[in-house]
């Protein structure tokens, strides 16, 4: 098997490097989608391009883009399965703190390189690489493979969502993003994006020689926040600790002094990590009454406006047993590659896994594509060779989940 995939991981690169280099940052996800749609039918696949209509707005204003289901049907039998991953990517940021251009493609010493490479483009080589296998083998699998190609694992999480809504659903599911060797992801801890502004109230004329207070005011507001994100820490269930500090990270802090034109105004970006019993709905209406506990309970912010505005990017803390039988047959197709079972871990970050096993009480986990660096930042790459073992485990869980 690993001679079959190696020389079929040559046959998919032009197509990877041309993932790479069709940039599927959020909102212009289309053209990729249909070059992954593609492929499927390729593959023999009963393909579908799902988007709510008319096409959802985000909160930065971009439309939502389609997301992409192929299946694979069975001869019957047998347990169905779900394989999916995400095209869209992080946006690239300045292109001068990078070596090469973000969307190169260029593949140099057995790494490829550019934005969305190894989060999560590399999933969706493996997953194609899987089918290759089974088209190259002919295997025909009793149970039903369902490939979802989703967009908003970066933010909302809306493309998993509404893969499950049309009813794409399995009896299990397997996310191929972010994890190697033989880590498998059991669950993610909670995020909540947050957007919080303060803006004089007086004429600007009249706030010239107030800077100074101004500084020293969102210096005291910030140090309310982290008291009370430890004072959240503190009520957190302790398995959850390691994994969500800090609870509170600081993205961005914008700052314009008053001036005779407009009044002084803060703007500050920002994540709350979080973990159980705590949810993203339960986080916001919290959050919402510090901020107002802060305003009246200091003099000092009578004179401001305070703004608070949540993002799509808010995961509630989900964490699935292991103790299933599509946990096992995981652990044993890594067993049987690598050499030792899975090994598991909660991740800092955030994926779609809530919406399987909350929502559809579908057992899912995270496991692949592999090893890369910088995903998010500048000289994206990832691993060529890590295709070969990763696909392999791949192949084995399918054959053994879904029966042949």
């Amino acid at each position: 098997m690993k001679q079959l995939i190696a020389s079929l991981v040559e046959k998919r690169l032009p197509f990877f490097q041309k993932l790479i280099q069709i940039p599927s940052v959020r909102g212009g996800e289309r053209l990729v989608q249909l070059s992954v749609a593609e492929e499927l039918k390729q593959l023999g696949l009963d393909v579908k391009l799902l988007q709510n209509q008319p096409p959802e707005r985000l909160s930065d204003g971009s439309l939502m883009g389609p997301v992409t289901v192929g299946l694979l049907k069975g001869a019957g039998g047998g347990r169905s399965l779900i394989l999916n991953f995400h095209v869209d990517t992080a946006p690239p940021g300045p292109e001068e703190l990078w070596t090469r251009h973000p969307f190169s493609g260029a593949v140099e010493d057995g790494l490829i390189h550019g934005r969305g490479a190894v989060d999560d483009k590399a999933g969706c080589i493996e997953v194609l690489l899987v089918l290759d296998c089974l088209q190259e083998c002919g295997i025909r699998l009793k149970g039903d493979l369902i490939i979802q190609s989703v967009v908003e694992d970066e933010y909302s999480g809306k493309g998993t969502e509404l893969c499950l809504k049309k009813g794409y659903c399995a009896d299990a599911a397997l996310i191929v993003d972010g994890h190697f060797g033989t880590r498998a992801a059991l669950g993610n801890a909670g995020q909540l994006e947050f957007l919080l502004s303060l803006r004089e109230k007086a004429s600007p004329e009249s706030l010239l020689c107030s800077n100074c207070s101004f500084v020293e005011d969102v210096s005291l507001l910030l140090k309310k926040l982290t008291l009370w994100s430890k004072i959240l820490d503190n009520n957190t269930d302790p398995q959850w600790n390691p994994i969500c500090s800090p609870g509170l990270n600081l993205g961005k802090i914008s700052y314009r002094q008053a001036s005779e034109e407009s009044a002084a105004k803060c703007s500050i970006d920002g994540l709350v990590k979080f973990g159980e019993p705590f949810t993203a709905e339960r986080l916001m209406d919290l959050f919402r009454e510090r901020i107002e506990h802060i305003a009246t309970a200091h003099r000092a912010f009578g004179r401001y406006d305070l703004d608070l505005r949540f993002g799509d990017l808010r995961h509630n803390p989900i964490a699935v047993t292991a103790d299933t039988d599509f946990f096992r047959a995981l652990s044993e197709s890594v067993c049987a590659v690598m050499g030792e079972p899975a090994s598991t871990q909660i991740c800092r970050g955030w994926c779609d896994m809530e919406y399987f096993w909350r929502d559809y009480n579908i057992p899912c986990y995270l496991y692949g594509p592999g090893r890369g660096r910088n995903a998010h930042g500048p000289d994206e790459c990832f691993e060529l060779d890590q295709l070969i073992p990763h696909t392999e485990v791949l192949v084995d869980l399918v054959k053994r989940w879904c029966g042949v």
